[in-house]
């Protein structure tokens, strides 16, 4: 895939602009799952709009993101809001080793990957957390319901995702659901929360948190 870079000046305004806000309004529901002095890791951030209120949460924040050019709109992002329990580093995340963290953040992040890269993109971030740590994810709203629900969730979905493809920006796979895959690679979900584009249709984004299972959790879980 082809760095970020030349997406930075207008991902976020296409993203408002598509989803009417409900993108931004869909990680801004996460704060929730944070406590002050916690270790966060937020990856693939871009250029981090929700990462300010985590930070006003008190976490100590670190950030992955390998394109440049978001790196230079998030810190000054967060610049701007002179937090000191802030670090931002360019790594890839599978070159990443740090940890242990309490939290995870991979919002819109994951989709980018197909199904063998997303299990290693996953059971990486496990490795990254702590027994019993938080991962959260926002992406689209899988496809559900009855066959004119499913339809149109589908064509929103594919719509960006045919020009982030052809840029070279994303790899071509369904919609995952991510709450069907990472039961079998080491999480349990703990919350689903669904944010409409617009209130009464189906159309819109989920916010999934999970819980990181230790070990022997998840070997107990292999036997049932």
């Amino acid at each position: 895939m082809r760095s970020y870079d030349a997406a930075a000046g207008w991902y976020d305004t296409l993203a408002k602009l598509y989803s009417l806000g409900a993108i931004s309004r869909v990680k801004s529901c996460q704060t929730q799952w944070v406590q002050r002095g916690q270790r966060m890791l937020a990856v693939g951030v871009g250029s981090g709009e929700e990462l300010p209120a985590f930070l006003e949460r008190g976490v100590v924040l670190t950030c992955l993101e390998p394109a440049a050019g978001m790196r230079r709109r998030l810190q000054s992002r967060v610049g701007k809001a002179a937090f000191e329990d802030f670090e931002l580093c360019h790594d890839n995340l599978l070159d990443y080793s740090a940890a242990p963290y309490d939290v995870i953040s991979a919002n819109f992040f994951l989709n980018l990957y197909d199904g063998p890269a997303l299990e290693k993109a996953t059971r990486h971030l496990h490795g990254l957390l702590k027994p019993g740590g938080v991962l959260l994810v926002a992406d689209f709203a899988p496809y559900a319901g009855h066959r004119c629900k499913s339809w149109l969730r589908r064509v929103y979905y594919r719509l960006p995702q045919i020009c982030f493809s052809l840029l070279g920006l994303a790899q071509w796979h369904p919609l995952f659901h991510y709450e069907q895959l990472f039961e079998a690679w080491g999480f349990r979900l703990e919350e689903e929360r669904f944010v409409p584009v617009v209130k009464g249709l189906p159309m819109g984004f989920v916010s999934l948190c999970f819980r990181a299972l230790s070990e022997e959790a998840k070997q107990g879980g292999e036997q049932k």
